[in-house]
Order: structure tokens, then sequence, then C-alpha cells
């Protein structure tokens, strides 16, 4: 049996490196091992198999929020020391690292100058932070989820390779397409006053803004009015600040976007819809796309997603560019849109390419390579 530490900032159970996190910890202690987690921020039930610690940080801003995790942290695993200890935030003192974001420090300087990153206390102790995992210096193995992520983070610290485990995709198994699929689509589609003949449109996501809802808002403000009038489109995530319902405003929407707010039944959505609009800022995998392909709904994302390749590899959808200009979104939209029965077809292949996908297995992945690890060090 190991002796598993996992170290998390927060859970909640709509997030996406949340759900990773939950999956692994499922998956360890099916295999027996035992599981403690050190957490600043708690939402939702605690499993019974799961020893929760939560380090109370009196910091008010995120960035020293995260400064003072760790220092907490390093204390309670010197007090309780683990046979290995995994994280799913970047900091010091890390055994395994769970590379669910892109690279921080090289996002930032390509954005900003060096004399606001040399003056931005924020971004001196994300930098730190990062860098106490990828520094040459460290011995911490990164579990990555894409190759872009590691040419990122070779590229910013020179990591060596050799530190890297790539994990497979490692979506919820429950939102394939079954055989119970056109019933669930016909009722909620009838819940949400869809009617056959129109389209309806879904953004998936805990973070709306981040993911590009706002985008995919203005595009369909963009429609020809003979087209607009058939779409309908449902935002399935939160909207901070009210600053979508805002712009739905602006524009006149309100007959044709509506939110949905979180939803821990995503497979419904994805059951009833025609096609997933996901132009996001920044995803370093996107989960749901892989989910939208397995449940036979087509796909437009942005080529900065990570599992962008598999809406192309599938020919399930349509890939645009990362960089964004809003023409190429309105023109894919209308073209589909202009002929909606070939959304039939990329489903169909969305489903063909699904069936012999790995789409499912990341969390047993990660718990051999951390079962693999742990063995090495003589635990």
């Amino acid at each position: 049996m190991m002796n598993l530490a996992i170290a998390i900032f927060k859970y909640f159970p709509f997030g996406g490196i949340q759900h990773d996190f939950m999956r692994i910890a499922e998956a360890a202690h099916r295999r027996g091992h035992r599981i403690t987690v050190y957490a600043y921020d708690w939402k939702g039930p605690v499993p019974d198999f799961l020893d929760l610690k939560l380090l109370r940080v009196r910091a008010f801003t995120n960035h020293r929020k995260a400064e003072e995790f760790f220092g907490l942290l390093r204390n309670a695993v010197r007090a309780n020391p683990p046979d290995l200890l995994l994280g799913f935030n970047r900091g010091p003192g890390l055994d395994v690292y769970f590379a669910g974001d892109n690279c921080f420090t090289l996002a930032e300087q390509e954005k900003h100058g060096g004399m606001y990153r040399f003056f931005n206390k924020r971004y001196a102790v994300y930098a730190e932070l990062e860098r106490a995992v990828f520094s040459p210096e460290s011995r911490t193995v990164i579990l990555y989820l894409v190759e872009a992520q590691k040419r990122q983070y070779i590229k910013c610290f020179h990591t060596p390779e050799k530190r890297f485990r790539l994990l497979p995709p490692g979506m919820n198994p429950a939102c394939r397409r079954g055989p119970d699929a056109d019933a669930i689509r016909a009722a909620k589609r009838a819940e949400l006053k869809v009617a056959d003949g129109e389209i309806m449109l879904l953004v998936v996501a805990a973070n709306l803004m981040l993911k590009g809802a706002d985008r995919v808002i203005e595009s369909v403000a963009a429609l020809p009015e003979n087209l607009k009038r058939n779409v309908k489109l449902f935002l399935v995530g939160r909207d901070a600040g009210g600053r979508l319902k805002r712009l739905v405003q602006q524009n006149h929407l309100e007959q044709r976007v509506f939110f949905e707010g979180l939803s821990s039944n995503v497979r419904e959505y994805l059951l009833a819809a025609d096609l997933m609009v996901h132009p996001a800022r920044n995803e370093a995998t996107g989960t749901v796309l892989i989910e939208a392909i397995a449940a036979g709904l087509p796909v437009v994302c942005t080529d900065n997603c990570g599992f962008s390749k598999y809406v192309a590899e599938s020919h399930s959808g349509c890939v645009i560019s990362g960089r964004f200009d809003p023409m190429e979104l309105n023109l894919t939209l209308q073209t589909i849109l202009w002929e909606p029965s070939q959304l039939k077809q990329l489903a169909r292949y969305g489903l063909e390419y699904a069936e012999t996908a790995d789409f499912y297995s990341r969390a047993e992945k990660a718990v051999d390579i951390l079962e693999e690890l742990a063995h090495a060090a003589g635990k």
C-alpha cells in the first residue's frame, strides 16, 4: 500500500483539474492506497476514502495564498511524510506534478515586457513557484497531457525531457453516446424548448469567458437574420460578474442565448445539442471536446486547445486559429448553418473515431506511474 499525499489549492465539483484530481484519487483508492489531501479551500462533499487536511492560509491575494500554501504544506509533510507527494498546482517540494495548465512564465513573457514582469509581484510569485517544478535542478516528475505543453516548459526552463511522463485523455465514460441517447436528446430539447428544426449551439466551461463564450455570442449576433432566427445558444458554466449577460443584452439576443449555470449533468446537453463551439483563449487540453466527440456532437474549436488534434483527426468538426480572428469564426458558423445536414455526417465521423480512441485511461495510467515511482524509491 502506498501512502499518497495530494496537494491542490481548491476543490470544487466542476473544475477540469478538480475532475482529474478526483478520478486519480478514486483510481488510487481502488488499488488500496491511502490518500491524504492538502487544500486551502474545499467545496462539496468529501469522499470517505480521502483524509482531507485544510491548510488555513491568511493571505488575501491568490498569489500570496499560493506562496503561503506551499510553506504550510512543507511543514505538514515533514510532520507526516508520505511515500509520494503529488501536486495539482505548481510549487516546491513536489515529487510529481500533474501539468493541467500551460506554461505561465512563457505566456507572461509573450504578453508583457520585462519592466512589467520586474515590478509585478503576482508574476514574480507564480514564476518562482513554476520554476520550483520545472528547473533543471528540480527532481519533480511531470505528468503532462499534450506535446505542446512539454515543448513550452522545455523552451522556458530547459527541463530535462526524461522527467516528463505523457498521460492519455481522461474523459468521463458516462458522456459516451449510448442506446438511450435519442430519448435523452428529445427530452432535453423539449425541456429547453428547442424545436426539431432549430439548431442548438452549446458552450460548456466552468469559466465561460476564458473559453470564449463572448466570442460565440458575438458570432451569433453577426449571423444573417434568416440563420439567426433558427439558432439557440446555451451556455453551461459560470458567467463571472454578469459580463456575458450584458453582452447578450447589448446585442438584443435575449431570445437566442440562454444561461444554464454550472451543471453536473453535461451529458444531457451534449446529446441535445447540434454543435459545440469552443473558441478558447487558453485551454491546455479541453476534455469537453473529446466528451462531445464521444457523444456524437460536432465541434468548432481553436487550435490552442490541446485536444483540438482529436477534432481534426476525427473529422468531427472544424479547428480555427487560436490567434483568433472573429471573421474566421463567423464564416465557419455561417458555412455550417447554411447546410446543417452536414452536422449529422460530422457526428458519425466522431462516433466512429471514438470507438477505437483511448479517451478514458488517464487516471489508471497516472496511478501506474505513481506506483512505479514509489517502487523505484523503495517505498
